[in-house]
């Protein structure tokens, strides 16, 4: 028997409010993650995400039987309506009693529910129960790194919520399994479609040149109708039925849908001790938030560029530079060629830049690893300060400077092929201004957080930001701190830098970054 200290209570998040379902309920003794890994046991190794298999092979194994059959220690009048209910589901031992968190969640499938609000709400609330709850259960008792989200409307815009599946769940980073919820019934060929059109793989491929994608589960609701599917995405996608087709307004057809989603669980424990280390999760958000706890910036994934929201822009950045200059930069002929600056996702896209309300909002691309830190070597760090030189001086040639330079500003996309070099990018060019200003950067709204506070890089007589403040970040943000020691070519490159005794183009012919 497990000792947890277990507080059942599931939420899911929809629409900016919270939908409970079921009590709360504190129990010194669950029995639940016992009772789900010996109902969810390994599978045979001709089974895997990993591996080549016929879509009818998927079926017979999501719709096969469960090591064991589902507890539920309520007796409800429900079961009674239909004995092949009793195929799935385990009255009577002594251990079913003890499951609570798992016998609460195949209770609350038996009896449904129903949700206020739009029609799509309330397929999304149907598929829940027999989707995201178990789910989330079951990953915790296999200790899978598994995390899910959903749609929520916000002010994300049309092109975004056309761009990102309803629901999406991650295994280590890996788009898994993914779901299109539709008002009704007569939408299914609208969510079948979509699962090919939306988030098809598991992965940007560029950020793991050469790795072999898995297959991805997914499913399609409309109405009270629901289906699984796999999806291959080899060039071409394929999306395939895996089940039956399940009716959610009635108890059987939530108890097999309930079924599928276990095994679904099972597909994605056989596939964790190989799934890659991915840096970059498809639709997923990162948030970053001020010393009060205010959003500033959003930054969400989607496979063919990346969204950046700036919360509150003209406001927080006045002073500093405004949309129009913005808008300047990310459309300069020149920077737009630059290889190691970030840029417009594409000049046909109208949603690239723009206001929505006090909001920027930016389709960017490449996708790349952030960097959080300076590479592990000397000569990964060359690499990475020659693109970012490269990204510097065209900034500089067009009449512009960076001001923002550290390594929470630079990407990394790996190169295509083993003996290919990775590729750095500058980014975030929201604090950038003109080369030529004579704005005394000593007052507010400057300095910026990220600049040295004892390392002056401003111009002493005036308080300008000049190129030189640029190259003076290179060398007090991303030639400090590092892990190894500089050779002594290192060592003279950043004085000079440091000493304004070089320019970019200089800077990029110094002998430290020879042979580069």
């Amino acid at each position: 028997m497990i000792t947890l200290d277990l507080c059942v209570c599931v939420c899911v998040t929809w629409l900016g409010g919270v939908v409970e379902f079921g009590a709360s309920a504190k129990y010194e003794t669950d029995t639940s993650y016992r009772y789900i890994r010996e109902m969810l046991p390994s599978l045979p190794s001709r089974l895997s995400l990993g591996s080549v298999q016929a879509a009818t092979d998927l079926k017979s194994f999501l719709e096969g039987p469960l090591a064991r059959k589902l507890p539920v220690h309520k007796r409800l009048g429900i079961i009674q309506q239909n004995a092949d209910i009793m195929d799935y589901i385990n009255l009577d031992e002594d251990a079913v009693k003890t499951a609570h968190a798992l016998s609460t969640i195949v209770e609350l499938a038996l009896i449904g529910g129903s949700a206020g609000g739009t029609s799509e709400y309330k397929t999304a609330f149907q598929v829940a129960l027999v989707v995201d709850m178990p789910l989330e259960l079951a990953a915790c008792a296999l200790n899978l790194n598994v995390s899910q989200d959903r749609n929520v409307m916000d002010t994300s815009g049309a092109t975004v919520r056309q761009k990102r599946p309803d629901y999406v769940c991650w295994l280590n980073n890996a788009l898994l399994f993914k779901g299109e919820d539709k008002a009704s019934a007569s939408g299914m060929p609208v969510a079948i479609e979509e699962l090919s059109d939306k988030m098809a793989r598991t992965w940007k491929p560029e950020l793991l040149p050469g790795v072999s994608m898995p297959c991805m589960i997914a499913y399609a609701a409309a109405g009270t109708m629901l289906q699984f599917f796999s999806i291959r995405n080899s060039g071409k996608v394929e999306v395939s039925p895996i089940s039956s087709l399940y009716d959610l307004s009635t108890p059987l057809g939530r108890i097999r849908a309930l079924h599928c989603t276990f095994n679904i669980v099972r597909l994605l424990a056989s596939y964790a001790p190989h799934s890659p280390k991915i840096p970059v999760a498809l639709g997923s958000k990162l948030q970053s938030k001020g010393p009060r706890g205010e959003l500033l910036r959003t930054v969400r994934f989607f496979e063919d560029f990346v969204q950046k929201r700036v919360y509150d822009f003209e406001e927080r950045h006045s002073g500093v530079n405004d949309f129009s200059l913005l808008k300047e930069l990310y459309t300069n002929a020149a920077l737009v060629q630059c290889p190691n600056l970030v840029r417009l996702h594409s000049s046909n896209d109208m949603d690239a830049i723009h206001l929505d309300g006090q909001t920027l909002v930016l389709h960017l691309v490449p996708h790349g690893v952030p960097q959080y830190g300076p590479p592990g070597d000397e000569a990964s760090l060359k690499q990475a300060i020659r693109d970012v030189l490269t990204g510097i001086e065209s900034l500089h040639a067009a009449g512009f400077v960076h001001r923002d330079i550290h390594w929470g500003n630079v990407i990394m996309v790996p190169g295509s092929a083993p003996n290919m070099a990775d590729r750095f990018i500058l980014m975030d060019l929201e604090h950038a201004g003109r080369a030529d200003s004579s704005q005394d950067c000593r007052q507010s709204p400057f300095p910026l957080a990220t600049w040295p506070e004892f390392n002056p890089i401003l111009d002493s007589v005036d308080g300008r930001y000049t190129r030189a403040s640029d190259l003076c970040l290179v060398s007090h943000c991303l030639l400090a701190y590092l892990p190894f020691e500089l050779s002594a070519s290192g060592v003279a490159f950043k004085r000079a830098l440091s000493n304004r005794e070089l320019d970019a183009r200089g800077a990029l012919a110094h002998e430290w970054l020879a042979g580069v």
